[in-house]
């Protein structure tokens, strides 16, 4: 693991990098970045962008009044996160100031205090005017996590609950110590030792052999849930990721189990299945016991992790809930990854889980990363423009682990030189792309989860696609004309629902113009050209207008551009745009 220092350095290079060459502001970028590393541990379930910023001038001197820079809501609106940001783009290691950390968790504060009483009337149609809507309509909301997110080291600060309004209002910081344990995340050791008593009863499975060693436990539903809580997504194995939310009928079951009948938790469950680099067993007096484990992977059951964990959230009580684990250690390091797909894969029967989620289909993205490697844009290119791949992440952090492995300075630069941040792409953008030219901007406006399940189940399961140079090279045409209809609504100044406005507007350009644009053009030359910029500019206020006066008054914008009828009105309404 890098040091603090090493890590600040590199973030602030790469988020510097992608400020200079899309233009887009380095607390958005910063936002946007730990919004990403935020999603893989999926303890999160909306993670929406939304930027206000309002200062009192006449304050002597200048007081910031209002901020709000991103925001999640879950547990069916029990709970609210509020990001604000504190970037500081010139500065790779310091410490922030506690006045500074005061004021801006303080001005969030006064976000959601004016939003309960109206501050929504006062606004500018934009994503705040969404929230502040949504925060004075709540009636359930019961606990508000205000969160600072800054590439600054914060040593202390005030972290005092208060109540505003009868709901529970916690202070959390997000610093660059933070950002570094989600990017470079410790080996998981879980200890099962509890108060006075030494690990888990367990069972060993009679047989030897030399590729892996396997014990039966029975895991109190409480310990399973607090592992849950520390380690998140990390505890579920590498290759099934997608959080399976409480909505799902499995899931509501689970719930209502523990809610109902916890006692019976144990004969209704399947229990879980996981697997562990090394696994401690003492023999006491009483049988053997379960101590310890070294990077434990949940490879069936994390419905019922999860949703144990949102049963508790929710205020119910675990403490008769047990659940049956079986546990395995692979001896036999060669094949330790080839096992542990072949358990995800076999394991998997209590909740449906997509072949593509297990590693048996990581094909795809493997081929994807190596084409990615070997395609170099041939121009012609613009003035000062040279020629550069771009990279794609099969695994998120990808592109920091690679950047991490160049040891001086003029290889760390030399790796962005011919890797440019600004050309690093995920899974999900491959998918909000694919999905927004595929003239379905009412999927990508679900959200990047949603959307990339729906990408991934029709083009990944279904068609089985195998990616190829041709496919590829389209692709990033695709992202070249999303990311510029990116930076065109942004140079427009309208304020709100930009991510919106981008998916539709680049989903009727598909549509009304897609047969007469070249992607492997633009591919080549790695920009738009002056036709499709000219229609992009002069659709955008027009699809704005379109998304802001939904079918009924009086609904949520963000809400109606994720409902097809939404794209079908905007083709009925044969909006004209020159080409």
């Amino acid at each position: 693991m890098s040091t603090l220092q090493q890590f600040g350095e590199e973030l602030v290079d790469t988020l510097g990098e992608r400020c200079a060459t899309t233009g887009v502001d380095f607390e958005e970028l910063l936002l946007r970045h730990v919004f990403g590393l935020l999603e893989d541990e999926s303890l999160y379930e909306d993670l929406t962008p939304c930027f206000l910023k309002r200062e009192d001038f006449y304050a002597d001197p200048p007081e910031l009044e209002l901020k709000v820079n991103g925001y999640d809501l879950r547990d069916d609106g029990a709970t609210l996160d509020i990001f604000v940001v504190l970037g500081y783009p010139g500065q790779a290691y310091f410490r922030v100031p506690a006045a500074e950390v005061y004021m801006t968790l303080r001005a969030a504060q006064v976000f959601l205090e004016r939003s309960r009483t109206g501050l929504a009337a006062d606004l500018d149609g934009d994503d705040a005017q969404q929230l502040a809507q949504q925060i004075e309509s709540l009636q359930g909301l019961r606990e508000v996590n205000l969160t600072l997110v800054t590439n600054g080291e914060v040593v202390n600060f005030d972290r005092n609950p208060t109540v505003i309004d009868g709901i529970s209002v916690k202070r959390k910081v997000l610093d660059l110590r933070g950002i570094q344990r989600l990017t470079e995340p410790d080996e998981i050791i879980v200890e099962f030792t509890m108060k006075d008593q030494i690990g888990l009863p367990c069972v060993r499975l009679p047989q030897d052999n030399s590729v892996y060693r396997s014990y039966l436990a029975i895991v109190p539903g409480s310990v399973l849930c607090d592992l849950y809580a520390k380690h998140g997504q990390r505890m579920l194995e590498a290759n099934v990721r997608s959080f399976l939310r409480a909505g799902g009928k499995v899931n509501r079951g689970i719930i209502q189990t523990v809610g109902e009948d916890p006692h019976m938790f144990f004969a209704y469950n399947n229990g879980i299945t996981a697997t562990a680099d090394t696994i401690e067993v003492r023999n006491e007096t009483d049988g053997a016991r379960l101590v310890r484990c070294k990077n434990l992977q949940i490879v069936n059951g994390g419905q019922t992790t999860a949703s144990l964990h949102h049963a508790r959230r929710t205020g119910k009580k675990l403490d008769d809930v047990f659940v049956a684990m079986k546990i395995s250690e692979v001896l036999d390091e060669t094949k330790a990854e080839q096992i542990v797909q072949a358990i995800s894969r076999y394991a998997n029967s209590q909740n449906k889980v997509n072949f593509s989620d297990l590693g048996s289909n990581r094909s795809f993205h493997v081929e994807l990363h190596r084409i990615s490697q070997t395609q170099v844009p041939q121009g012609p290119f613009a003035v000062g423009q040279k020629p550069s791949p771009w990279f794609y992440e099969r695994m998120r952090g990808q592109y920091d682990n690679e950047l991490g492995r160049q040891k001086t300075a003029a290889q760390k630069k030399q790796f962005r030189e011919k890797f440019p941040p600004s050309q690093c792409i995920t899974k999900t953008d491959v998918g909000r792309y694919v999905m927004i030219w595929e003239q379905e901007p009412f999927t990508v406006s679900l959200g990047a989860e949603k959307n990339y399940l729906a990408f991934q189940r029709r083009f990944i399961e279904e068609q089985k696609l195998v990616p190829g140079d041709e496919w590829y090279q389209e692709l990033i045409g695709k992202a070249i004309i999303v990311d510029a209809c990116d930076r065109f609504v942004r140079q427009s100044g309208i304020p709100g629902y930009k991510a919106n406005i981008v998916a539709y507007a680049v989903a009727l350009l598909s549509k009304r113009q897609g047969d007469a644009i070249s992607l492997r053009r633009v591919w080549n030359e790695q920009r738009v050209t002056k036709k499709v910029e000219d229609w992009l500019r002069a659709a955008i206020p027009l699809i704005r207008d379109h998304l802001i006066h939904p079918e009924t008054d009086g609904v949520n914008v963000t809400e109606w551009a994720k409902k097809p009828r939404c794209w079908g009105k905007l083709l009925e309404s044969n909006v004209v745009v020159p080409w």
